[in-house]
């Protein structure tokens, strides 16, 4: 199965598997062979802004990487399973172990010994805007951390166990709870009263562009917040659970549920009826670049979405459950699955917009003169192709 996925700087998408391997690809084709990392099952791995890769092992243990080479031995952390990988924006390294420490590196070097957060196993790791570092631990708690040294205690959150961390535009930073809370935090401290969501888990959260906040509930219901204070009251979507939440950029807000559905939302109203989308559960949400909607099905399969309506039949994947479907910069489409496969997509509309690019100073778009040529121009500016650019004609 396919634990995790990254897409280097240079557009190769490199995955790592439960049994320990990695592989490379561009444009759909494999670079080289499967690679034996020599780390047992690697549940990480992130690109970091230099173009190396660094998987994190189950077996605790870090490898560097260039391309299809490793950059030396295997690093023991000594931190147990990696829970979570982060760079932070001065390009060092955390590492988060089971054991509850973090280790910072430096080209593959320790940064002084591991330091134990005392958190319990760190569920969650997030960078504030300000350069903080934020570890959310097993036990509830926040810690804030600068260049490896704890800026004050732990702060107990009340939250239960602290499963997601989400930083805001406006730079508080949320916790999410398994007791189904809310908390907003700035600068360490609490901003305003634990905010109890009354849904459950709050299994997805999101920011609309107007400062509202959307906590998705395992009850199947929508709440908006604003400055931790409810807008009105629950929303029952009629969805079971939802599962995913995504903004769509013109400030459309589409939940998709376990059911199977998706909904369609502005300022908190719905927008028409539930959309079964024949897909079950949904696993992931994406906005395309022209404003395209996919919908991404536990079943194996993911469809595309126009104002609320499927546009062509859903696309079976073959590759069994899809846990995740992934964008690329060029507007394809990852999906991985949990046969341990990869399946690229590219959308016909990216195909053209990418061919009238490639072509924008051709002298048939330059110059059309035949109907065909006239239609191509056409075709071009109806496709994506930006407006902005004007013809000689």
């Amino acid at each position: 199965m396919i634990l995790d996925m990254t897409e280097q700087q240079n557009g190769v998408l490199v995955n790592v598997t439960e049994n320990g391997s990695l592989r490379r690809w561009r444009d759909g084709k494999p670079q080289g062979n499967e690679i034996a990392t020599g780390q047992g099952g690697v549940n990480n791995v992130i690109a970091l802004k230099n173009g190396e890769l660094i998987t994190g092992g189950a077996d605790g243990s870090l490898r560097r990487w260039r391309e299809d080479n490793p950059m030396g031995a295997v690093i023991p952390t000594s931190q147990g399973r990696l829970t979570s990988l982060i760079e932070e924006k001065n390009g060092v390294l955390i590492s988060a172990g089971e054991d509850g420490s973090l280790q910072r590196w430096r080209n593959g070097k320790p940064l002084g010994p591991a330091i134990h957060s005392l958190q319990g196993r760190v569920l969650a790791l997030t960078q504030l805007h300000n350069g903080e570092l934020i570890s959310a631990g097993e036990d509830g708690s926040l810690q804030r951390w600068r260049d490896g040294k704890a800026l004050g205690a732990a702060i107990p959150t009340g939250q239960g166990k602290v499963w997601n961390l989400i930083v805001l535009r406006n730079g508080e930073l949320v916790s999410t709870g398994t007791d189904g809370s809310l908390k907003r935090w700035r600068d360490g401290q609490q901003v305003g009263a634990l905010i109890a969501t009354g849904q459950g888990d709050a299994w997805s959260l999101v920011e609309l562009q107007n400062g509202e906040l959307i906590s998705g509930g395992k009850d199947g219901t929508l709440r908006r917040w604003r400055d931790g204070k409810p807008l009105g009251a629950a929303i029952t979507t009629g969805q079971d659970v939802v599962s995913t939440m995504v903004v769509l950029q013109n400030g459309e807000l589409i939940s998709g549920g376990k059911d199977g559905t998706l909904r369609r939302w502005r300022d908190g109203k719905p927008l028409g009826p539930a959309i079964s989308t024949g897909l079950g559960s949904i696993t992931n949400l994406i906005e395309m670049k022209n404003g395209d909607l996919i919908s991404v099905g536990r079943e194996g399969s993911f469809r595309r979405w126009r104002n609320g309506k499927a546009v062509g039949a859903a696309i079976p994947t073959g590759q069994g459950g899809v846990p995740w479907m992934t964008l690329l910069k060029n507007g394809e489409m990852v999906s991985g699955g949990e046969d341990g496969s990869l399946r690229r997509f590219f959308m016909p509309h990216v195909a053209i917009r990418e061919a009238c690019k490639e072509l924008h100073m051709h002298p048939v778009l330059l110059s059309p003169k035949t109907p065909p040529e006239q239609a191509a121009r056409k075709t071009c500016l109806n496709h994506g192709f930006p407006r902005r650019v004007r013809y000689p004609f």
